[in-house]
C-alpha cells in the first residue's frame, strides 16, 4: 500500500462498472470515503506516510429525486 498514488485511487473511481458504463456518484463516493478511512487508518500505524485518498475531491452526485407532490402541483 506505500505505492498507492492518488492518480491510482483516481483511475480505480473512475473505471468502468461490469456493465461498461459509469458509476454513480453515490457510488464513488462511497468508495472514495472507505479508501480515505483505510488510508488513514495505515497513515496512524505507519503503514503509509500520508493519505492518497484526502487529496482527492468528494465525487459530485445526481440530485436526488424528490418523493412528494407539493400542494401547488396537487391543484
Amino acid at each position: 500500500i506505500q505505492h498507492v498514488e492518488r492518480r491510482h485511487i483516481k483511475a480505480f473511481l473512475d473505471r468502468p462498472t461490469r456493465a461498461g458504463g459509469q458509476p454513480s456518484g453515490a457510488y464513488r463516493q462511497r468508495v472514495r470515503a472507505s479508501l480515505q478511512h483505510f488510508f488513514g487508518w495505515a497513515a496512524e500505524h505507519g503503514l503509509v506516510r500520508s493519505n492518497p485518498a484526502s487529496e482527492i475531491a468528494p465525487p459530485k452526485t445526481a440530485p436526488s429525486r424528490r418523493e412528494h407532490v407539493t400542494v401547488d402541483e396537487r391543484r
